[in-house]
């Protein structure tokens, strides 16, 4: 999970307690071109998502680093009237997950082979195998969660694809890179209710694959 971070401002200075929205970013480029680049100094939103008409003092808030991969930060901006800060988390970052896409895909299609545990012997052995166990359990149910639900509300787009192998999805989308290409299809209030790595809600994952 990412670390919670304490709001501040560009400065460090806590204005106080503020709701955090995610935001997609669709960059089109890799987490090293990322952190090289330091994308995040040029990362802008044309308004803010709660006030469109504008007016509301909106502005950017600084970054915060997330824990992987290591020196990557993501962007912020801040609505004093709404109180609300929102990141734009870009297309290869999980959500609430401290992890690449690509690497939690890499899990997932890995255990759906091959099993739980012989996956946490492989990717987890300084933990294997209870730790190491839990921790593929938590990135493979949140996967198979998040392609049920888009599953059933894209059922025209995706309706061939079997969420207990995420191989499936590649010939439909069209890409090698199932769960950021799934973030795309998504519209951003499906966005903001789906939940990680693909979606923006925080919560538990009470969804088991079959």
């Amino acid at each position: 999970m990412c670390r919670k971070q304490k709001e501040k401002g560009p400065g460090g200075d806590a204005p106080g307690p503020a709701k955090l929205v995610q935001l997609r970013g669709e960059l089109g480029c890799t987490s090293a071109e990322y952190v090289t680049g330091e994308l995040w100094l040029k990362a802008s939103l044309p308004g803010c998502p709660a006030h469109p008409e504008g007016g509301c003092g909106f502005h950017k808030h600084g970054s915060y680093a997330r824990v992987e991969p290591p020196g990557i930060r993501i962007p912020r901006f801040y609505c004093p009237t709404a109180h609300k800060t929102f990141s734009v988390l870009p297309d290869f970052l999980c959500a609430h997950l401290s992890s690449t896409m690509a690497e939690v895909e890499q899990v997932v299609r890995h255990a759906q082979v091959h099993g739980v545990e012989a996956t946490a012997a492989r990717m987890q052995p300084q933990n294997w195998p209870y730790v190491g166990e839990r921790w593929v359990r938590r990135r493979l149910y949140a996967v198979v969660a998040c392609l049920v639900t888009l599953q059933g509300l894209y059922p025209e787009r995706l309706a061939q694809c079997r969420p207990d192998d995420v191989s499936s999805y590649e010939r439909v989308l069209g890409t090698t890179e199932v769960l950021p290409a799934l973030r795309g299809l998504a519209e951003p209030s499906v966005l903001q209710k789906l939940i990680k790595p693909a979606g923006f809600r925080q919560g538990k994952v009470v969804h088991k694959p079959p």
